[in-house]
């Protein structure tokens, strides 16, 4: 927990120490930090839409499980002073879980999940990185496991290519 609160604190002084006028993006690919710990493509379809997939891990005691998830996503501005390029989104997505137990010897069950996402995004202008802070409230669905559970991650993508998709995105 202590080096997650340092990479956030990170995360926020970055945004704070440097200009803060960004880019938009067309697909970005990267690292979540956080639940689960995954490796993250987002894509942007169209003005103000994107998908996102991501595959990822966790463990505690004596579990450990491995999803695949895909998202969608709703981009809007966020109209701060001295900040023109920061947005947040919103969305939903589905995930499938494989979960490893190791309780009465192995044992393994594949979940369906449902999320929601709440986000913060920004691209700086002069550096191909995209930054995000997000919350993910899961439900897990089985027979054997039906839980909900709030997730928090910071990310860190790379710019793959930068395209001009913002033309219908401003505050107003």
């Amino acid at each position: 927990m202590r080096n997650f609160k340092i990479l956030l604190f990170t995360f926020l002084l970055g945004m704070l120490g440097h200009s803060l006028t960004g880019q938009n993006y067309d697909s970005a690919a990267g690292l979540r930090l956080g639940a689960p710990l995954s490796l993250s493509y987002k894509k942007i379809i169209n003005d103000n839409k994107a998908l996102e997939g991501y595959i990822g891990t966790r463990g505690k005691g004596n579990y450990r499980y491995v999803n695949i998830t895909g998202t969608y996503n709703i981009i809007q501005p966020i109209d701060i002073a001295n900040i023109e390029e920061l947005y947040y989104y919103y969305g939903a997505g589905v995930s499938i879980y494989s979960w490893s137990f190791k309780e009465d010897g192995p044992n393994q069950n594949v979940t369906p999940g449902f999320q929601g996402q709440l986000g913060l995004e920004y691209t700086f202008e002069d550096k191909p990185i995209n930054l995000t802070l997000e919350w993910t409230p899961t439900i897990f669905l089985s027979n054997e496991y039906n839980t909900f559970r709030p997730y928090l991650s910071i990310g860190a993508r790379y710019v793959i290519t930068r395209e001009e998709w913002k033309g219908n995105l401003s505050v107003e």
